[in-house]
C-alpha cells in the first residue's frame, strides 16, 4: 500500500506516456533482485517474517505489484471505490489480508479470493 501511490501519484499528475521510467520500474527491478537473492515469497505474511533485505522487495515491490494487477483486474471504479472502503473502515485500526480482501471483493461484486490467494498469500504472484 505505501509504494502504489507513489506510481499513481505520477500516472494522475503526468500522462501515463511521461511516468518516469524508474518510478514504474523500480518495484519490479528490486522484487527481481530479491528473487534472485531470496526466492519469493508472500506478500501478506507478519513483520517478523521478513528479514532486512526481504522486506521491502517482498511486501512493498510485490505488494505494489498486487496492486496494480488488482486494478487492472476490477477496473478503475470498483478498484479505487474499494480503496476509499478500506480507507474509510481500517484507518487506525490493525487490518488483515482477509479484511482487504472482503472490502474488493465486495467493491468488486465478484470472487477475488483465488486471485489474491495466488498474489498475497503464496510466492507465485508474477
Amino acid at each position: 500500500m505505501a509504494n502504489y501511490p507513489t506510481v499513481l501519484f505520477y500516472q494522475i499528475l503526468h500522462d501515463l506516456q511521461t511516468t518516469p521510467t524508474t518510478i514504474e520500474e523500480h518495484p519490479g527491478q528490486r522484487r527481481e533482485a530479491c528473487v534472485q537473492a531470496y526466492g519469493d515469497g508472500i506478500v501478506g505474511g507478519p513483520t517478523g517474517d521478513y528479514t532486512r533485505a526481504s522486506y521491502y522487495p517482498l511486501v512493498s515491490a510485490k505488494g505494489a505489484l498486487f496492486l496494480d494487477a488488482l486494478r487492472s483486474e476490477m477496473g478503475d471504479e470498483a478498484f479505487f471505490t474499494g480503496l476509499q472502503t478500506y480507507y474509510g473502515e481500517y484507518k487506525y485500526r490493525v487490518a488483515t489480508p482477509e479484511n482487504l480482501l472482503g472490502v474488493i471483493e465486495n467493491a468488486h461484486s465478484q470472487p477475488l479470493g483465488e486471485f489474491f490467494q495466488r498474489w498475497v498469500s503464496t510466492a507465485q504472484g508474477t
